[in-house]
């Protein structure tokens, strides 16, 4: 999933097929929203899902995967899309387990999950679905 409000890969759509988009997919070196897609990604940014609070959350995730793992982070990672094949893009990866029993009995954990999971699936349907 992208942390972003859009996957890149949309945006190089856009920059093929050349449709408008929305100014919420990218920002330009000065931070403001742009329809420019050619900038992306030498000179744009994708936005952050969730605005300032998906910035928090993909900050958190940049950390894990980048930081942590000693991977590239931000402008250092090359793009898949525009780099050859055989060049590395530095991409990081985070892998985190937990043992839920750490916490409390597994059985009280186990039927908390499928409590939520019995919520998820009664909640109605928006209109448009």
């Amino acid at each position: 999933m992208a942390s972003s409000t859009v996957a890149g890969g949309k945006v190089y759509q856009a920059r093929m097929l050349g449709p408008r988009h929305p100014d919420n997919w990218i920002v330009g070196l000065d931070g403001q929203p742009t329809t420019d897609v050619s900038l992306y990604p030498e000179q744009a940014a994708l936005v952050p899902a969730g605005g300032y609070k998906g910035f928090g959350l993909a900050l958190l995730v940049e950390s894990l995967s980048g930081l942590l793992s000693g991977a590239a982070v931000t402008w250092e990672i090359a793009s898949w899309m525009a780099v050859p094949p055989e060049q590395a893009t530095q991409h990081g990866a985070a892998f985190i387990a937990i043992d839920p029993s750490v916490f409390g009995p597994r059985d009280d954990f186990l039927a908390r999950v499928d409590k939520l999971i019995d919520e998820i699936h009664a909640a109605p349907a928006a209109e448009w679905h």
